[in-house]
């Protein structure tokens, strides 16, 4: 099948449906991935254009409907809730318009429909609907969808900054003049007309090449999701193959959903709708119900827990089921999502003396539920239990067998589904099965905590599924007894991983090092802020200036300067950070143009780096402004805006303000090094440094 990106601009009087080739823009994206990011937009805009226009004198629908009717992959941001909604409407109005006009206004209205139903979170409008579950002969992918960006609410131009994008400017309408004024009201001042949104204006010929630039660069930002994350594109390809499933748009957690419904759907013969519209809602849930009769604790911290667990009622999983105890030396914290450590800034190391060992539970959610036989109330216990079950055993074997199509599916419908779905909205939604999963998962690993504590074994970090220790050699046997000891009495199974350095900021933002020779970025494994490509690997994650995170990890991989990671990086795109606030807030930027004070209004999405005395680019103070109150985005710092890409050979041009950038990166060692969260108190404890320029 043919896959295109595609996106719509519409206004009153004017619509553009345009569509890239998504085969030509692979063949060029292949051969400039060495390229600047100015550069290699200039090459990637080269891929075939194909426009439809609508108003101004153009009527392309006809020649639009047959382009899209005939199987083709429209690939998308937001279409699934926007554009495929117009398509669709071209579709099935197309013998029914009687004019350009007409057509034109009918566009511009369900355009405008579903704006303002999604600023209301309204999205049952039978207007609206009677387009989004239309039947049609093409196929989408809405990207946005895919990587879950429509639930953090990120818009793609947020996304593109991921991308390292040469251009996210949004779209700016020259101000009404002379030649457009004759289509408002005649009483509008000219105060009035500045304000009128660009998507309310009306069109003229000399709009029109500003306005397809501005779709063709958002197209092309389609493109460039797809490509950069081809892995994960591809993947749903065969999935949607394999299984006979439609999971292009889907999220992990949605295929999921999809999934684990398809197999108990097939194993248990239930109709679609019955299954879909299952659930069990719970008055209150008794914790005592939910604990195994397994669980056996000996410390006085842990059996006040259990009496405590055992005598609690909560209502909600979220907020109610919140528990803290502390046992040797660390707080552990009990909640809906699992287990976790409250764990301060800390460094840890292997030695001649002791070994860092991380011991996983292999698959632990879906395997307590298959042990302890938890189902929701209102599915059929023996198929659901059999269903997670095969669901374990058929990845097992795919991965044995070679076959990662299969397994990674599968591991999909193990980590985004089964459990956490028993906690939220759906059709395997029960509390009180949630709870009985997380509370048995949080209480087995509190008797291994105690077990191996009990010999003098500590952990130094918990996390959901398993535990940091801290393992002295001539203990390790010991270790690996209890360990043994543990897994015959719970029936789950753990995994093991060795680490010669563990460098945290906190539970969720760390980096290990396994054993081994070479490289060691080659045996890093990170989890959160500190891994300097988060903003790829995961694109609901802002971008924040990456270059702090690769000076932290240089620092502790290479015993490496910060200034000096800060001073060899070349790549412009490593210190720019983003900010956009709610729609309260306007961004403006305070600089001195031609000797005179100026505040200038700035777009909605705003990327920029930090830096001094600035002559090359716009820069000056960053503040958001809301009502007679202003906010400096980056205090007693001057910013260079960065929203549309520069690229200088010299890069001393930019003017960065390396200064800030070593600051940020000493603020979260001297935490790491001193384990203390407060950054006035880590900087006394650990000594001010002096900076050389």
């Amino acid at each position: 099948m043919e896959l295109y990106g595609y996106d719509s601009e519409v206004f009153p009087n004017y619509a553009v449906f345009l569509f890239i080739d998504g085969e030509e823009y692979k063949a060029i994206f292949d051969k400039v991935k060495d390229l600047n990011a100015v550069e290699r937009k200039r090459e990637l805009s080269k891929a075939k254009i194909i426009k439809f226009r609508v108003g101004l004198g153009y009527n392309d629908t006809a020649d639009l409907v047959a382009f899209v009717n005939r199987n083709v992959i429209l690939a998308s941001f937001n279409g699934l809730y926007y554009d495929d909604l117009l398509l669709n409407m071209a579709i099935s109005r197309i013998n029914y318009w009687k004019s350009i006009k007409q057509i034109n206004r009918e566009l511009y209205n369900l355009s405008q429909l579903i704006i303002a139903n999604q600023r209301a979170g309204i999205f049952n409008d039978p207007k609206v609907n009677v387009y989004r579950f239309m039947n049609k002969l093409y196929s989408s992918m809405d990207v946005q969808s895919t990587f879950y960006l429509n639930k953090v609410k990120k818009s793609l131009k947020q996304t593109l900054i991921n991308l390292k994008w040469a251009d996210i400017e949004d779209y700016e309408m020259p101000p009404v003049n002379d030649k457009d004024r004759y289509f408002y009201n005649k009483q509008y001042s000219d105060e009035v007309l500045s304000q009128i949104e660009p998507w309310h204006r009306y069109v003229i010929p000399e709009y029109v090449e500003g306005i397809e630039s501005y779709c063709h660069n958002d197209t092309m930002g389609v493109l460039e999701i797809v490509m950069q994350k081809i892995k994960d594109i591809k993947l749903r390809f065969n999935i949607s193959a394999k299984y006979k499933v439609d999971v292009l748009s889907s999220s992990r957690s949605n295929i999921a959903d999809k999934l684990f419904g398809k197999f108990y759907i097939d194993k248990s013969g239930i109709d679609y709708k019955v299954y879909k519209n299952g659930r069990t809602e719970r008055d209150f849930i008794a914790i005592g119900d939910c604990i195994p009769h397994n669980i056996e604790f000996t410390s006085k911290e842990f059996k006040d827990l259990y009496g405590k667990l055992d005598n609690s009622i909560i209502r909600e999983t979220k907020g109610d089921l919140n528990f803290k105890v502390e046992f040797d030396n660390i707080i552990y914290s009990l909640g809906a999502g699992g287990l976790h450590s409250v764990d301060n800034s800390a460094k840890f190391e292997s030695t001649s003396e002791y070994k860092l060992i991380d011991a996983d539970v292999t698959s632990y959610y879906p395997m307590l539920v298959r042990m302890l036989r938890i189902a929701p109330a209102h599915l059929d216990e023996d198929i659901f239990i059999e269903t997670t079950g095969s669901i374990v055993d058929e990845r097992v074997e795919a991965k044995g067998k070679g076959d990662k199509i299969t397994a990674d599916t599968l591991k999909i419908v193990i980590n985004s589904g089964i459990f956490g779905k028993m906690g939220f909205d759906g059709p395997v939604y029960d509390p009180k099965a949630m709870v009985r999963v997380t509370i048995a998962g949080q209480l087995y690993l509190l008797m291994l905590i105690e077990m191996l504590a009990d010999k003098g074994i500590h952990t130094i970090s918990a996390n959901t599924d398993g535990i940091i220790c801290k393992v002295p050699i001539e203990k390790q046997h010991i270790y690996n007894i209890i360990c043994k000891r543990w897994m015959s009495k719970t029936k789950l199974n753990l995994e093991f991983n060795e680490y010669e350095k563990y460098v945290r900021r906190d539970i969720n933002a760390y980096f290990a090092v396994t054993p081994g020779d070479g490289d060691p970025m080659n045996r890093v494994k990170f989890k959160g802020g500190l891994n300097p490509e988060l903003y790829i690997e995961d694109l609901t994650k802002g971008y924040n200036k990456p270059i702090v995170a690769k000076s932290i990890l240089n620092y502790y991989l290479y015993d490496k300067s910060i200034m000096d990671t800060l001073k060899e990086c070349n790549d412009i795109f490593m210190f720019v950070g983003t900010q956009k606030p709610d729609n309260s807030y306007s961004m403006k930027l305070k600089t001195i143009i031609n000797r005179k004070f100026q505040i200038l209004n700035l777009t909605k999405n705003v990327r920029f780096y930090i830096s001094k005395n600035n002559k090359n680019l716009a820069s000056g103070i960053l503040v958001k402004t809301k009502d007679n109150s202003e906010i400096s985005v980056v205090a007693g710092k001057e910013v260079t805006i960065f929203n549309k890409a520069v690229i200088y050979d010299d890069f001393s041009k930019y003017n960065i303000d390396y200064s800030y950038y070593y600051d940020e990166a000493m603020k979260i060692i001297k935490r790491i090094e001193t384990g203390i969260k407060k950054v006035n108190k880590a900087n006394k404890v650990y000594g001010m440094y002096k900076l050389e320029l």
